[in-house]
């Protein structure tokens, strides 16, 4: 099960979906501003949100591999990155 979490923490890349966590409090604090704010609306945008950054560099992942990309790296230049 940990390998698990720590796949799909990887996958989720926080550093990079950090992007779309601004974009979404950012259309919530207006939406709460002008009163039509709803935590459970909120909840279900944040877990769709999660799951199509985690299919998004999935994809990526996938592509990269397939394409060559990423066993034309030499092991010494690889990077957790």
């Amino acid at each position: 099960m940990k390998n698990f979490q720590t796949g799909l923490w990887r996958l989720a890349d926080p550093k990079i979906s950090i992007t779309s966590v601004a974009s979404m409090a950012i259309g919530a604090a207006m939406a709460y501003r002008d009163g039509d704010f709803s935590w459970l609306w909120l909840a279900v945008l944040a877990v769709a949100m999660f799951c199509m950054e985690v299919a998004k560099n999935a994809w990526g992942d996938i592509f990269d591999y397939d394409s060559g990309t990423d066993l034309a790296v030499l092991p010494e230049d690889r990077t957790d990155f």
